[in-house]
């Protein structure tokens, strides 16, 4: 079945009806500038990969206990005046 589809693809290829390429599109030849474009970028001296993961995590790390500042500030601000604003607007 799959086989049946990639030729019946390969044979309409240059029909745009049916592969939505126009055949102008398929003869044409790109600049210069346009393939130098679609070149990959180079890999910047210095460059270090990823981390991989998971990543050791040290044992004081898990045994951390949250400030109660830190949690105040993890909590979105309520903005007063917003909030009114929004009222107001939803009682006209």
């Amino acid at each position: 079945m799959l086989k049946i589809i990639f030729l019946e693809f390969f044979d309409n290829i240059k029909n745009s009806a049916y592969s939505g390429v126009k055949a102008a599109a398929l003869t044409t030849q790109c600049s210069d500038h346009l393939a130098a474009l679609a070149k990959p970028k180079k890999t910047p001296n210095g460059y270090l990969d990823a981390y991989i993961l998971p990543r050791a995590v040290h044992e004081q790390t898990l045994r951390a206990q949250i400030s109660a500042r830190v949690c105040d500030l993890a909590k979105p601000r309520k903005n007063t005046i917003l909030l009114n604003s929004a009222w107001n607007n939803k009682q006209k």
